[in-house]
C-alpha cells in the first residue's frame, strides 16, 4: 500500500498506516483509536483528512487506497456531526 512513507513524522505514518489497516472494516474502532493515538474519533479523523489533503502524495498512497481512506474518514466525521 505504501511506496514511499519519507519526509513523514512518525505519528502521521502511524496514523495512515493504522488506516490503510482498518479502512476494509470502516476504519478502526473508537477504543483502538483513542488507545494507539490518545486522540478522539473525531480528532483522528480530522487530523486524518488533513493529512491526506496535504501529503498524500508524499505517503505514496495508491490512488484507490486514498480515495477509499478518504471516503471513511467523510463518513466517520459525518456520523459524529449527527
Amino acid at each position: 500500500m505504501f511506496v514511499n512513507i519519507e519526509g513523514l513524522s512518525n505519528e502521521q505514518a502511524a496514523m495512515l498506516k493504522f488506516a490503510s489497516r482498518w479502512q476494509p472494516y470502516g476504519g478502526g474502532d473508537p477504543g483502538d483509536i483513542l488507545i494507539e493515538f490518545g486522540l478522539t474519533d473525531r480528532d483522528f479523523f480530522t487530523r486524518l483528512s488533513t493529512l491526506l489533503d496535504t501529503r498524500s502524495l508524499v505517503a505514496g498512497l495508491d490512488p484507490a487506497t486514498l480515495a477509499a481512506i478518504r471516503a471513511t474518514c467523510r463518513l466517520r466525521l459525518a456520523h459524529q456531526r449527527r
